[in-house]
C-alpha cells in the first residue's frame, strides 16, 4: 500500500519553488508504479502547487520498518530474510510550472 511518508517544500523568493514528496510502498515495483508517481502528484495541492509537475525521481531505497532507518547495502543481506520487515521508498521533486 502507498502512503506519503514525507514532504518538504523548498522555497523560492516569490514562494514554494517545489516539493519533495517521500512515497512509501511494500516493494520495488510499487513505489516504481504510475501509482506512486499519482500519489505524488496529488500531493502537491495540500502545498499550494497546482501547476506542479514531477521534475525528477530518486531511486528506490529499502528501509527496516522496525527502526524506520534505511537499510544499509552491509545489511541486506540479514534483513532479506525479514522480507515483513522492509518496505521502500522513494522521493518525487515537483516543480511548480511557468504561470
Amino acid at each position: 500500500m502507498l502512503k506519503i511518508v514525507g514532504t518538504e517544500s523548498c522555497e523560492a523568493s516569490m514562494g514554494i519553488d517545489s516539493l519533495l514528496v517521500t512515497v512509501e510502498g511494500d516493494n520495488i515495483d510499487e513505489v516504481l508504479s504510475s501509482g506512486a508517481k499519482q500519489v505524488a502528484y496529488d500531493e502537491r495541492k495540500n502545498h499550494g502547487l497546482h501547476g506542479a509537475g514531477i521534475s525528477a525521481a530518486g531511486g528506490p531505497f529499502p528501509i527496516d520498518v522496525k527502526t524506520g532507518n534505511a537499510v544499509a547495502s552491509s545489511e541486506m543481506a540479514e534483513i532479506s530474510k525479514r522480507l515483513s520487515d522492509i518496505k521502500y521508498r522513494i522521493t518525487f521533486k515537483l516543480t511548480q510550472g511557468m504561470d
